[in-house]
C-alpha cells in the first residue's frame, strides 16, 4: 500500500482542504484511498502529536501536563495504527494522512524521522505533499487565526523576531528534512497561490498532483472555505478583547473573550473588506529572497523566487463610518478586564445536568446540593423545560 502525506504548511488551505476529503471519505474508499480513524480528522493532529515525542500544544488543550499523562494517553497507540494500517491494506491502494502540523510542529530531523519509521514497516511508497505560501503573507494569516484563538499580542509585536533561519518560515531548511527522511523523489512540492492552483482550487490541484489515480468527478464539492482571515477592523478588535484576558484560567479554558469576538464579528456596519495590513511585509519578502531562490531552485528548478512580492496597502482606522474604531476597542477591552464574567458552555450545563442527577440519585450530594449545580445550568439556558422540571422534583424531595 502506498501512503500520501499531506504535511502542510499552515494558512494553505489546509482545514478547508481536510473537511472536505473526510466529507468524501465513502467516495474515496471506492475508488481506493483510505482516510484514517485513529489519527484524528478531520486534521490528523493526534499522530503528529505521537510523533513529536513531547508534551506539544495538542496534548495540552487535552490537560496533558506531564510524560505520565502522554505515555497513558498514547498507551496502545502504536498497535492501534498497526491494526489499521493492516485493515485498510486488504481493500485500498493508498492510504492518506493529512495534517499541516507536521510541518509546523516537527521542527527536528529526529521528529521527522520518527514519521518514517513509524510508517515505513507498513507502505511500500511514499508521496510527501507540502503546500508553500510566500512567508509575509503567511505570517499576517497566521496573526488572523491566532486572534480567532484568543491571541492577544499587537500586530507590530506578532513574530517580529522570525529570521531567515526559523523553520517554519525557511521552506529549504525545513523541508530538506523530509527529503532526508523519505528521498527527494518522495517530495510533491507546490506553491499555495489561486493563480498558480489547478482551477484556482486546492482541492482540485490535490487531487491531481497528490491523489492522480482518484477521479475527480466521483466526488462531491459542496465543502466552503474555512478559517478566513479577519479583516483589519475584526483584528483590531480581536486583539483589544483578547489583550485583557488569558486564554485559560489555569488548566480550564476561558470562554469569554470568544463570546466577545462572535459579537464583534456580527457588529452592523463593520468594514470587513479591507485586509489586515503589515507595513514589514515587504521587509520580510526581502529577507527570505536569498534561502527562497534556493528552494526553488532545489525543488522546482528555477533559480529565481517564485513568490509575488507583496503590496501592502495603507488602511486607515479613522475611515470607519459609523464609529471611532478606537473607541470601539476600548470598550471591548473593558468588558474583557472584568474578571467576574463567566461564560458556561453548551457542552457544561449538559455535564452539570448529568452529574447533579447522578450524584443525587448515588446519595453522594443532598438536593439542596444537586439544586445549586442545577441553578447554574439555568441560568445558561434560561428556557430549558428539563432543569426546571428537575429542579422542581429536587424541592418537592427536599
Amino acid at each position: 500500500m502506498k501512503c500520501v502525506l499531506h504535511i502542510g504548511t499552515e494558512k494553505t488551505g489546509t482545514t478547508l482542504l481536510q473537511r472536505w476529503l473526510y466529507e468524501n471519505e465513502a467516495a474515496l474508499s471506492a475508488q481506493g484511498v483510505a482516510l484514517s480513524q485513529s489519527m484524528g480528522q478531520p486534521n490528523n493532529r493526534r499522530f503528529v502529536a505521537y510523533a513529536h515525542g513531547g508534551i506539544d500544544d495538542y496534548l495540552k488543550s487535552k490537560s496533558i501536563f506531564t510524560e505520565d499523562e502522554r505515555a497513558a494517553f498514547f498507551e496502545g497507540y502504536k498497535a492501534q495504527l498497526a491494526e489499521e494500517f493492516a485493515r485498510k491494506s486488504k481493500t485500498h491502494h493508498t492510504f492518506l494522512i493529512t495534517s499541516e502540523h507536521f510541518h509546523s510542529r516537527l521542527i527536528s530531523r529526529k521528529q521527522v524521522k520518527r514519521v518514517e519509521e513509524t510508517l515505513s514497516p507498513f507502505f511500500e511508497e511514499f508521496r510527501v505533499v507540502c503546500y508553500f505560501r510566500e512567508q509575509s503573507r503567511k505570517r499576517t494569516s497566521l496573526y488572523s487565526t491566532g486572534l480567532r484563538s484568543g491571541g492577544g499580542v499587537s500586530l507590530q509585536d506578532f513574530q517580529k523576531d522570525k529570521s531567515p533561519e526559523n523553520h517554519h518560515y525557511n521552506y529549504l531548511t525545513s523541508f530538506r528534512k523530509w527529503e532526508d527522511a523519505f528521498g527527494i523523489d518522495a517530495l510533491v512540492p507546490r506553491i499555495y497561490d489561486r493563480d498558480r492552483l489547478d482551477e484556482g482550487d486546492i482541492r482540485r490541484d490535490f487531487l491531481k498532483h497528490a491523489l492522480p489515480e482518484v477521479d475527480p468527478a466521483a466526488l462531491a464539492y459542496a465543502a466552503q472555505e474555512a478559517n478566513t482571515s479577519l479583516s483589519h477592523d475584526e483584528a483590531c478588535l480581536f486583539q483589544a478583547v483578547n489583550s485583557a484576558r488569558g486564554k485559560r484560567i489555569g488548566r480550564v479554558q476561558d470562554h469569554l473573550p470568544g463570546v466577545l469576538n462572535k459579537l464583534v464579528s456580527d457588529l452592523p456596519g463593520l468594514d470587513r473588506s479591507a485586509e489586515i495590513n503589515d507595513p514589514r511585509q515587504p521587509d520580510m519578502y526581502a529577507a527570505f529572497d536569498a534561502s527562497n531562490r534556493a528552494f526553488f531552485k532545489r525543488y522546482f528548478g528555477q533559480d529565481t523566487n517564485l513568490f509575488t512580492a507583496p503590496q501592502p496597502v495603507a488602511t486607515d482606522p479613522e475611515e470607519t463610518p459609523k464609529y471611532r474604531l478606537s473607541d470601539l476597542a476600548d470598550l471591548m477591552h473593558s468588558v474583557a478586564s472584568q474578571r467576574n464574567l463567566v461564560v458556561v458552555t453548551e457542552k457544561e450545563v449538559n455535564v452539570l445536568k448529568d452529574v447533579a442527577a447522578r450524584l443525587y440519585a448515588s446519595g453522594t450530594i443532598s438536593a439542596v446540593e444537586a439544586i445549586a449545580l442545577l441553578s447554574v445550568a439555568q441560568r445558561v439556558r434560561r428556557a430549558d423545560k428539563g432543569i426546571s422540571e428537575q429542579i422542581d422534583k429536587l424541592w418537592s424531595e427536599r
